[in-house]
């Protein structure tokens, strides 16, 4: 948008200078000019940009957890490294916190046999590709087999990861 207002910006004063008896021009050029100048130089915008991304990262929590229960966090552990030794990626767990208060059953659409259950937690994890500590919402399931849940689950994560300041993520 803001190289759109440069371009418009020029448009105008070429506008202005070509028709100085239009008026219009004129205002809309200086119009233009003040909105370019109150979000000031690409250079102040990515300077203003990197401090507010810095503020945000600094102010990051994990969310307060719903359920407290030590197995569980263990059973979001457990997933999270076996895929991560899976999918080879360099990632050290951190902290799981669970933000469902149950698990979620799911149902076969036309019968309504249960398939399975899935909880959604919260999980923060060190990156070692890039050495930043992030978090993201996290979900577990476990299959309905032989009248049981499975007691093997698998996880899945929201692409949507937020980095967070590694000292952050036991903070409240």
């Amino acid at each position: 948008m803001y190289y759109e207002l440069l371009l418009n910006q020029e448009y105008w004063d070429a506008a202005r200078k070509v028709f100085p008896s239009k008026s219009n021009f004129g205002k809309l050029y200086t119009e233009i000019t003040a909105v370019i100048t109150k979000l000031g130089t690409p250079e102040q915008r990515a300077e203003n940009a990197a401090k507010t991304l810095t503020a945000k990262i600094d102010s990051e929590r994990m969310p307060k957890a719903e359920v407290r229960d030590a197995k569980l966090e263990k059973l979001f552990e457990e997933v999270f490294n076996a895929e991560t030794r899976g999918k080879k990626l360099q990632r050290t767990f951190l902290r799981a916190v669970i933000i469902s208060s149950d698990y979620y059953i799911n149902r076969h659409k036309i019968t309504g046999i249960v398939l399975g259950r899935y909880r959604n937690g919260s999980i923060a994890f060190k990156d070692g590709a890039d050495d930043k500590c992030k978090y993201g919402q996290y979900s577990i399931y476990q299959e309905y087999v032989g009248g049981k849940f499975a007691e093997k689950a698998g996880g899945s994560y929201d692409l949507n990861l937020g980095e967070i300041r590694c000292e952050n993520v036991n903070a409240k």
